[in-house]
Protein backbone atom coordinates (compact mmCIF):
# COMPACT_ATOMS: atom_id res chain seq x y z
CA UNK A 1 0.00 0.00 0.00
CA UNK A 2 1.23 3.18 -0.84
CA UNK A 3 2.60 5.90 1.78
CA UNK A 4 -0.11 8.51 2.35
CA UNK A 5 1.10 11.70 2.01
CA UNK A 6 0.33 14.23 5.07
CA UNK A 7 -0.17 17.69 4.67
CA UNK A 8 1.36 19.88 7.94
CA UNK A 9 2.88 22.75 9.82
CA UNK A 10 6.81 22.52 10.48
CA UNK A 11 6.19 22.15 13.95
CA UNK A 12 5.42 18.73 12.42
CA UNK A 13 8.88 18.43 11.68
CA UNK A 14 10.67 20.35 14.54
CA UNK A 15 12.02 17.61 16.59
CA UNK A 16 14.11 16.05 13.45
CA UNK A 17 14.44 18.97 11.18
CA UNK A 18 17.78 19.71 11.95
CA UNK A 19 19.07 16.26 11.80
CA UNK A 20 21.16 16.45 8.97
CA UNK A 21 21.43 12.34 8.93
CA UNK A 22 17.57 12.25 8.27
CA UNK A 23 17.68 15.79 6.25
CA UNK A 24 20.61 17.06 4.44
CA UNK A 25 18.88 18.30 2.08
CA UNK A 26 17.83 21.09 5.08
CA UNK A 27 21.06 20.96 6.21
CA UNK A 28 22.92 21.61 2.63
CA UNK A 29 20.43 24.64 1.86
CA UNK A 30 21.21 26.08 5.23
CA UNK A 31 24.40 26.29 4.45
CA UNK A 32 24.04 27.63 0.87
CA UNK A 33 21.54 30.33 2.19
CA UNK A 34 24.33 31.68 5.23
CA UNK A 35 26.95 31.55 2.58
CA UNK A 36 24.54 34.67 0.24
CA UNK A 37 23.50 36.32 3.23
CA UNK A 38 26.64 36.41 5.14
CA UNK A 39 28.19 37.66 1.42
CA UNK A 40 25.56 40.72 1.13
CA UNK A 41 25.92 42.00 5.04
CA UNK A 42 29.67 42.19 4.64
CA UNK A 43 28.65 44.13 1.33
CA UNK A 44 26.37 46.94 2.84
CA UNK A 45 26.87 49.59 5.78
CA UNK A 46 26.22 48.46 9.38
CA UNK A 47 26.16 51.06 11.66
CA UNK A 48 25.63 51.17 15.75
CA UNK A 49 21.73 52.48 15.25
CA UNK A 50 20.65 49.59 13.04
CA UNK A 51 17.13 47.36 13.96
CA UNK A 52 17.60 43.81 12.77
CA UNK A 53 14.41 41.19 12.29
CA UNK A 54 14.76 37.92 11.25
CA UNK A 55 11.59 36.24 10.23
CA UNK A 56 10.74 32.34 9.71
CA UNK A 57 14.15 31.64 11.73
CA UNK A 58 13.80 28.60 13.18
CA UNK A 59 17.60 28.15 14.39
CA UNK A 60 18.76 31.66 13.13
CA UNK A 61 21.49 32.38 10.55
CA UNK A 62 21.39 36.12 11.24
CA UNK A 63 22.49 35.48 15.06
CA UNK A 64 25.43 33.00 13.95
CA UNK A 65 26.22 35.92 11.07
CA UNK A 66 25.95 39.27 13.44
CA UNK A 67 28.38 37.52 16.07
CA UNK A 68 30.77 35.30 13.32
CA UNK A 69 30.95 38.98 11.58
CA UNK A 70 30.86 41.38 15.21
CA UNK A 71 28.04 43.20 13.17
CA UNK A 72 26.76 45.91 15.70
CA UNK A 73 23.28 46.46 16.54
CA UNK A 74 20.45 48.35 18.46
CA UNK A 75 17.85 45.78 18.42
CA UNK A 76 17.84 42.20 17.13
CA UNK A 77 13.97 40.38 16.86
CA UNK A 78 14.37 36.60 16.16
CA UNK A 79 10.76 35.67 14.93
CA UNK A 80 9.18 32.29 13.76
CA UNK A 81 5.71 31.00 13.35
CA UNK A 82 6.25 27.86 15.32
CA UNK A 83 7.60 27.64 18.51
CA UNK A 84 9.33 24.76 18.65
CA UNK A 85 11.20 25.58 15.62
CA UNK A 86 12.22 29.07 16.74
CA UNK A 87 13.00 26.87 19.95
CA UNK A 88 16.50 26.46 18.20
CA UNK A 89 17.14 30.29 18.27
CA UNK A 90 17.23 29.95 21.82
CA UNK A 91 19.87 27.18 21.90
CA UNK A 92 22.45 29.76 20.35
CA UNK A 93 25.22 30.59 23.14
CA UNK A 94 25.92 33.62 21.73
CA UNK A 95 26.99 37.29 23.27
CA UNK A 96 24.36 39.23 21.71
CA UNK A 97 21.66 40.13 23.01
CA UNK A 98 18.60 39.58 21.35
CA UNK A 99 14.54 38.55 21.69
CA UNK A 100 12.78 35.71 20.41
CA UNK A 101 9.17 35.61 19.55
CA UNK A 102 6.19 33.24 18.05
CA UNK A 103 4.85 35.56 15.40
CA UNK A 104 3.70 34.89 11.87
CA UNK A 105 5.58 36.41 9.30
CA UNK A 106 2.17 36.92 6.74
CA UNK A 107 1.51 39.15 10.19
CA UNK A 108 3.49 39.82 12.28
CA UNK A 109 1.88 43.33 14.08
CA UNK A 110 4.78 45.22 14.52
CA UNK A 111 4.78 48.92 13.89
CA UNK A 112 5.30 50.64 10.58
CA UNK A 113 8.89 51.39 9.43
CA UNK A 114 10.15 49.16 12.92
CA UNK A 115 13.26 47.76 11.16
CA UNK A 116 16.31 48.46 9.01
CA UNK A 117 17.26 45.04 7.82
CA UNK A 118 15.21 42.22 7.58
CA UNK A 119 16.67 38.69 6.98
CA UNK A 120 14.51 35.71 5.79
CA UNK A 121 16.43 32.96 5.21
CA UNK A 122 14.59 29.93 3.01
CA UNK A 123 11.73 31.93 2.98
CA UNK A 124 9.28 29.91 0.75
CA UNK A 125 7.48 28.67 3.43
CA UNK A 126 5.77 31.96 3.70
CA UNK A 127 6.72 33.62 0.25
CA UNK A 128 3.46 35.19 -0.77
CA UNK A 129 1.57 38.36 -1.55
CA UNK A 130 0.34 38.82 2.31
CA UNK A 131 3.77 38.18 3.37
CA UNK A 132 5.63 40.92 0.66
CA UNK A 133 2.95 43.53 1.75
CA UNK A 134 4.25 43.18 5.44
CA UNK A 135 7.69 43.21 4.55
CA UNK A 136 7.07 46.58 2.91
CA UNK A 137 4.91 48.16 5.64
CA UNK A 138 7.49 47.30 8.57
CA UNK A 139 10.46 48.40 7.01
CA UNK A 140 12.16 51.90 6.64
CA UNK A 141 12.20 53.65 3.31
CA UNK A 142 15.68 53.13 2.08
CA UNK A 143 15.53 49.87 4.29
CA UNK A 144 16.74 46.71 3.44
CA UNK A 145 15.38 42.79 3.26
CA UNK A 146 18.05 39.74 2.42
CA UNK A 147 15.68 36.72 0.77
CA UNK A 148 16.84 33.27 -0.01
CA UNK A 149 15.00 30.71 -1.28
CA UNK A 150 15.84 27.14 -2.47
CA UNK A 151 16.48 27.77 -6.22
CA UNK A 152 13.90 27.41 -9.18
CA UNK A 153 16.45 25.31 -10.89
CA UNK A 154 16.58 22.99 -8.57
CA UNK A 155 13.06 22.64 -6.88
CA UNK A 156 11.90 22.46 -10.75
CA UNK A 157 13.32 18.78 -10.94
CA UNK A 158 11.41 17.68 -8.17
CA UNK A 159 7.84 19.14 -8.44
CA UNK A 160 6.35 17.75 -11.64
CA UNK A 161 3.26 19.32 -13.26
CA UNK A 162 1.58 16.48 -12.59
CA UNK A 163 2.10 16.68 -9.32
CA UNK A 164 1.05 18.72 -5.69
CA UNK A 165 2.83 21.78 -6.10
CA UNK A 166 3.02 24.27 -3.40
CA UNK A 167 4.63 21.87 -0.93
CA UNK A 168 7.99 20.63 -0.17
CA UNK A 169 8.21 16.38 0.89
CA UNK A 170 10.39 15.38 3.96
CA UNK A 171 10.01 11.61 4.93
CA UNK A 172 9.95 11.61 8.78
CA UNK A 173 12.25 8.95 10.95
CA UNK A 174 8.69 7.42 11.07
CA UNK A 175 9.04 6.57 7.31
CA UNK A 176 5.76 9.44 7.17
CA UNK A 177 5.66 11.20 3.60
CA UNK A 178 4.83 15.17 5.12
CA UNK A 179 3.98 17.81 2.62
CA UNK A 180 4.93 21.16 4.51
CA UNK A 181 4.36 25.13 2.32
CA UNK A 182 7.24 25.97 -0.14
CA UNK A 183 6.40 28.89 -2.25
CA UNK A 184 8.95 28.76 -4.86
CA UNK A 185 9.32 30.34 -8.49
CA UNK A 186 11.12 31.28 -11.53
CA UNK A 187 13.42 34.47 -11.22
CA UNK A 188 10.96 36.81 -13.29
CA UNK A 189 7.45 36.15 -11.11
CA UNK A 190 9.65 36.20 -7.83
CA UNK A 191 10.71 39.75 -8.59
CA UNK A 192 7.09 40.68 -9.61
CA UNK A 193 5.95 39.12 -6.05
CA UNK A 194 8.24 41.42 -4.64
CA UNK A 195 8.01 44.25 -6.32
CA UNK A 196 4.46 44.91 -5.87
CA UNK A 197 4.75 47.00 -2.66
CA UNK A 198 7.37 49.76 -2.99
CA UNK A 199 10.25 47.49 -2.67
CA UNK A 200 12.40 46.87 -5.29
CA UNK A 201 15.10 43.92 -5.87
CA UNK A 202 18.47 45.38 -6.73
CA UNK A 203 20.72 42.25 -7.11
CA UNK A 204 20.19 38.46 -7.15
CA UNK A 205 22.85 35.40 -6.59
CA UNK A 206 22.81 31.92 -6.70
CA UNK A 207 24.76 29.20 -4.52
CA UNK A 208 25.90 26.37 -6.69
CA UNK A 209 26.34 23.12 -4.98
CA UNK A 210 29.57 22.79 -5.59
CA UNK A 211 30.38 25.34 -2.91
CA UNK A 212 28.91 23.37 -0.06
CA UNK A 213 31.36 22.79 2.19
CA UNK A 214 30.04 19.38 3.93
CA UNK A 215 31.00 15.73 5.14
CA UNK A 216 27.03 14.90 3.85
CA UNK A 217 25.49 16.44 0.58
CA UNK A 218 22.50 15.17 0.40
CA UNK A 219 21.03 12.34 -2.72
CA UNK A 220 18.25 15.15 -4.21
CA UNK A 221 21.84 17.20 -4.79
CA UNK A 222 23.78 14.82 -6.28
CA UNK A 223 20.97 13.57 -8.59
CA UNK A 224 21.77 17.35 -9.91
CA UNK A 225 25.38 18.84 -11.78
CA UNK A 226 27.50 20.76 -9.55
CA UNK A 227 26.93 23.99 -11.35
CA UNK A 228 23.50 23.97 -10.95
CA UNK A 229 22.09 26.69 -8.10
CA UNK A 230 20.54 25.18 -5.19
CA UNK A 231 19.32 28.57 -3.25
CA UNK A 232 18.74 32.21 -4.15
CA UNK A 233 19.03 34.88 -2.66
CA UNK A 234 17.28 38.87 -3.48
CA UNK A 235 18.51 41.59 -2.00
CA UNK A 236 15.77 44.12 -1.48
CA UNK A 237 15.23 47.83 -0.73
CA UNK A 238 12.27 49.98 0.10
CA UNK A 239 11.65 52.90 -1.59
Amino acid sequence: MKNKKIKASYSYLAQEYYDESLHPTCANFRIASKGLIENILKSIDNNLNKRFLEVGAGKSVLLELIEELNIPSNKIIITDKDSEMLQYSSMLSLDKKYQLLCIDAEKTEFEPNSFDIIVSSLGDPYNTGEFWKEISRILVTNGICIFTTPSYEWSSRFRKPNEIHDFAEFITKDKKTVLVPSYIYKSDKQKELIQQNQLKVISTSCYELNKINSSTISHKLKLTNDRLPVVTSYLIIKE
